[in-house]
């Protein structure tokens, strides 16, 4: 049966990522690079419906956290030599059997594509279901640009003009470049072609701005400084399904060096150790307890100065901690809480046991980033710049 005007929004999202491990659940400004693409589709006006496919345990449990649904994606067809499409068919036939759910339209979205809005979708799909076109893809304009490549001994050669004829900017039509961020097809073209594209393509314009994808780590810093720039006031965001959860929460441990220091000593001529801790904790540790949540301490460090600083802020203090996980856990079982209801913030590899355990893992916004990639909410502060006071207060909002 074909669900009539039906708009099924599929994002792929495979789990073995070789040029940045774990790309797609990688931290971008506080959030899960997928959680973007995901907003974004819950956002548009002409999305029915959402599916993440993917074949990765935390990427659908990331995608569910923000409001999507998963669909399980098989590994023969997961590797990095399967092309999307294969993907896309399966999240039909899938929907076919067991849902007798078959949309008229479907689009594609990239998770590589963070800076997409909801009206991009909307645009493109607006474009595709003006009945002159089978499929549409997203793309930016470009002006003439001279392409050099390699040729003999090491020099380049022209590949789209005659250096002797170089054309005028303006004498040339304005080329269209695939960003690969969205692609809008009718099912029943896909199904018999099997590819993205049809017969009857047309294009869905996006600014040169929104169009960069994560390919590398580099790609990351330039897409952070844009998302930052353009969204100071969604900062930290939390979506529903994380923000329900916060709302029972009942314990927050904090690690000690890197998250309430800035992971900087000061030594001495005698060898004494001093570290530099931010009076805003003591009033994040005065919201927590407000609100009824118990805060503890847990730090591989051994120096005395934790416990002074935590006798200072009135909390319980668990030092020279080398296996965390297990700590937390009998700090759960003793306070009588689960570890779906506690939180942990940390910054570094020896968090991960930690971050693992808890349900609602928290990372400073310098961690390690091995140690990010556990972490639900990436805070904005750095650790020693108040990160307890920022917690305390998104739990607050």
């Amino acid at each position: 049966m074909n669900n009539s005007r039906e708009v099924l929004a599929v994002i792929p999202a495979r789990g073995g990522s070789k040029g940045i491990p774990g790309k797609n659940i990688y931290p971008i400004s506080g959030k899960p690079l997928i959680a973007y693409a995901i907003e974004a589709s819950l956002g548009s006006g002409c999305v029915s419906r959402l599916i993440v496919s993917t074949d990765d345990k935390k990427i659908a449990e990331v995608s569910s956290t923000y409001g999507a649904s998963t669909v399980q994606r098989p590994v023969d067809i997961s590797g990095d030599v399967h092309q999307s499409e294969l993907a896309l068919l399966h999240v039909l036939d899938h929907l076919e059997s067991n849902e007798k759910y078959v949309p008229e339209w479907l689009i594609f979205i990239q998770c590589t594509s963070p800076l997409i809005l909801p009206e991009d979708i909307d645009e493109a799909y607006k474009v595709a279901n003006t009945g002159e076109y089978d499929s549409v893809f997203s793309a930016y304009e470009e002006h003439f640009m001279g392409r050099w490549q390699y040729g003999k001994n090491h020099t380049v050669n022209p590949v789209n003009y005659k250096p002797n004829k170089r054309p005028m900017r303006q004498e040339l039509p304005i080329e269209f470049v695939e960003n690969g961020a969205i692609y809008v097809m009718r099912v029943e073209h896909l199904r018999e072609t099997r590819t993205r594209f049809g017969e009857k393509c047309g294009v869905s314009i996006m600014p040169l701005e929104r169009s960069f994808q994560v390919d590398t780590l580099e790609d990351i810093a330039l897409i952070e400084k844009i998302v930052n720039g353009r969204d100071k006031s969604n900062a930290n965001s939390i979506p529903d399904t994380l923000r329900r959860q916060l709302d029972k929460l009942k314990l927050v441990i904090v690690d000690f060096d890197g998250t309430m220091t800035d992971n900087r000593v000061i030594v001495d001529q005698d060898g004494r150790e001093q570290v530099a801790c931010n009076r805003s904790d003591g009033w994040g540790v005065r919201l927590l307890k407000n609100k009824g949540i118990k805060v503890v301490c847990v730090t591989s460090e051994q120096n005395s100065v934790v416990l002074r600083r935590c006798e200072k802020l009135g909390i319980e203090c668990y030092n020279g901690v080398l296996e965390k996980g297990m700590k937390i856990s009998e700090i759960c079982e003793k306070n009588d809480v689960v570890p779906e209801e506690t939180a942990f913030i940390g910054n570094d590899i020896n968090d991960i046991t930690a971050l693992e355990m808890v349900g609602i893992p928290v990372t400073v916004n310098d961690a390690h980033r091995d140690a990010k990639m556990h972490s639900k909410i990436v805070l904005t502060k750095r650790g020693g710049e108040g990160v307890v006071q920022e917690f305390a207060e998104l739990l607050i909002k």
